[in-house]
């Protein structure tokens, strides 16, 4: 996107107009890549003994070693606190001021006003919230995203969201585009499925173990044109694991 920034500051205004939206008021999303998700496990504390911590710039560098903290904006919140283990499990999402900027800057060139910005998956989050599907999966769910740009897993666990990035090298994503949906099995595509669907079990285990909880089914959100090419290869790969 940033590369095609004028392209896009000029095609903003038009699309606008073609909606006949006149709020200038924007929420904007940056990529996964963009940001480091984790969540983090501390020594129990109170909002006041946290707050005094990151002050002092000591939390984070002690819990999530990012040597170049200065260069992100950070966002926290307490997930849970138990008393008994004398433990905290924090959700911790560091943005790149120079991808915020930047962003921000080519709404802006667009002529709109960025009121709010999150991280894409949590974008995700929020709109499948408000779906009337969230009403099923109250407890849990979780969303692969699947592309060219952005690859990871979010598991949504009690409301905390639990992101683990999927690895694709750029030729594999090359590859991705050139296959149909009506075409025969291609054994090169089919070795990348299987690879992609190896880190999605990696995560489900640890997850599972971890809450002692199952995952029957996963949401797919995809810019692929070609998806529904991909998605009995899914299904194959993780046979107990709806898609």
């Amino acid at each position: 996107l940033l590369d095609c920034k004028d392209y896009l500051s000029e095609q903003i205004p038009l699309a606008l107009a073609n909606a006949k939206i006149t709020s200038k008021n924007a929420a904007i999303s940056i990529p996964v890549t963009s940001a480091v998700i984790k969540v983090v496990t501390s020594p129990l504390m109170t909002d006041e003994e946290m707050n005094r911590a990151i002050e002092t710039a000591s939390l984070w560098e002690n819990l999530v070693q990012m040597e170049d903290i200065n260069d992100y904006s950070v966002f926290h919140q307490v997930i849970t606190r138990n008393p008994k283990t004398n433990k905290m499990e924090i959700l911790f999402v560091a943005s790149k001021l120079s991808d915020v900027n930047a962003y921000s800057s080519l709404v802006k060139k667009g002529g709109l006003n960025p009121v709010i910005m999150d991280v894409r998956c949590f974008s995700l989050k929020n709109a499948f919230d408000n779906t009337k599907l969230h009403k099923d999966f109250a407890k849990q769910t979780a969303i692969i995203e699947f592309g060219l740009n952005e690859n990871y897993l979010m598991i949504i666990y009690n409301n905390m969201p639990i992101v683990t990035d999927i690895f694709l090298r750029p030729q594999e994503k090359q590859m991705l585009t050139q296959v149909n949906e009506t075409q025969q099995a291609n054994p090169e595509v089919e070795n990348i499925i299987r690879r992609y669907s190896m880190q999605i079990k990696q995560a489900l285990n640890e997850h599972e173990n971890k809450y002692q909880t199952k995952i029957n089914s996963i949401n797919v959100v995809s810019g692929l044109n070609n998806i529904k090419y991909f998605m009995p290869q899914f299904t194959k790969n993780l046979q107990n694991t709806g898609f």
